[in-house]
């Protein structure tokens, strides 16, 4: 084991491509001196994302990041005839960004209760949830956390049965994300798997929806100066397009990487108290480790007097956040617990094997 290290270890230490590694790329953004409105360093990008998430390429849109994806998705959803907003259900269990698209949208925020074991909304969740709404709920937003792969058959269905339109906030899901009939929301930030320092891509249900998104992240306009519609400035520019193919050529060194952290963790970690998500490491990797322990708040305490940091990224839930706390919400007994009992570790590329092997012994040593 190791001895307490003279520096803090940091729970979240992205890496992103050298400049040595950006430089073939930046070279071809002043070559072609095309910096943003979906040049071909995007364009390329684009293609390859689709590869990855075996998507058709004109399915697929980059984003400046994955709050304004997420926004003019939903934006479909809203009512521009006035009256009262159409809600958005969604776990409570899930980052605040997922609310804040939905409230910049037009639409109201309405929180359901997620599955104890999967940490997700399911699709018996929704419809209860759906039947005890007074308002009508316009679409669905199914978070698959931390970076976990979501059941989309299942709410396939769901939104064949109920007309009801269902979105995955597959943020943090970059190596588990796989195209669907459901649009998909996957965040290129730094602290991501797959990161392009900011950015995002969408995997849409067709092309035309991928037309009307383009349109809703560039100010209406697609192929005119015509505003058709409702729409921000959201698009990825050329530098962040050239970071995330620099990214992308390390990817499978990355996932190994990251793979290597998660494994260390549950050879090490006491399965009897400290629990990993069920793949994590082994059928999926994500670049935030998270873990369920009972008296987490303590041991968060007990690690941080050790200079190890720790998080409680998703706090007590996003209906507690003042923001939101106005919201309509079903009953979140779930959420309670998972807000009390689910802990971020350490986790970075270059995280050494005795860190996390030192991390783990003080995690059992409190037991």
């Amino acid at each position: 084991m190791n001895s307490q290290p003279s520096s803090i270890i940091p729970v979240c230490r992205p890496l992103l491509p050298t400049t040595a590694e950006l430089a073939p790329y930046l070279a071809r953004v002043d070559a072609q001196r095309w910096y943003s409105n979906f040049g071909p360093l995007n364009t390329e990008l684009t293609q390859r994302l689709a590869t990855h998430a075996g998507a058709q390429v004109e399915h697929v849109v980059t984003a400046a990041n994955a709050t304004a994806a997420l926004t003019c998705v939903m934006l479909d959803y809203a009512n521009p005839e006035g009256g009262p907003r159409p809600r958005a259900l969604m776990p409570a269990w899930t980052f605040v960004a997922t609310p804040q698209a939905a409230t910049l949208a037009g639409l109201e925020p309405y929180f359901a209760d997620v599955d104890p074991v999967s940490w997700q909304i399911t699709p018996a969740i929704a419809r209860s949830a759906v039947a005890t709404s007074d308002i009508p709920v316009a679409v669905v937003v199914v978070v698959g956390p931390f970076g976990a792969p979501v059941e989309t058959a299942d709410w396939e269905d769901f939104a064949a049965e109920t007309g009801i339109a269902v979105i995955i906030d597959a943020a943090a899901g970059f190596d588990s994300v796989a195209a669907s009939k459901l649009t998909t929301v996957v965040s290129l930030h730094a602290t991501k798997a797959l990161p392009a320092g900011e950015g995002a891509f969408v995997l849409c249900r067709s092309e035309a929806e991928a037309i009307r998104l383009k349109r809703r992240q560039n100010f209406g306009f697609h192929g005119s100066r015509t505003a058709e519609i409702a729409a921000l400035n959201a698009k990825m520019s050329e530098y962040h397009a050239a970071v995330g193919l620099a990214a992308l050529d390390q990817w499978t060194a990355r996932r190994a990487g990251y793979a290597r952290a998660l494994a260390t963790y549950r050879r090490h970690l006491p399965g009897n108290r400290a629990l990993m998500p069920d793949g994590l490491g082994t059928g999926w990797i994500t670049a935030t480790m998270v873990i369920a322990l009972e008296r987490a708040r303590e041991a968060a305490a007990m690690l941080f007097s050790h200079g190890i940091e720790t998080r409680a990224w998703w706090a007590d839930g996003c209906h507690l956040h003042p923001a939101f706390t106005a919201c309509p919400r079903t009953s979140l007994p779930a959420t309670r617990i998972l807000a009390d009992t689910t802990l971020g570790l350490p986790l970075s590329l270059d995280l050494p094997d005795t860190d996390i092997e030192w991390i783990c012994g003080l995690i059992a040593g409190a037991a």
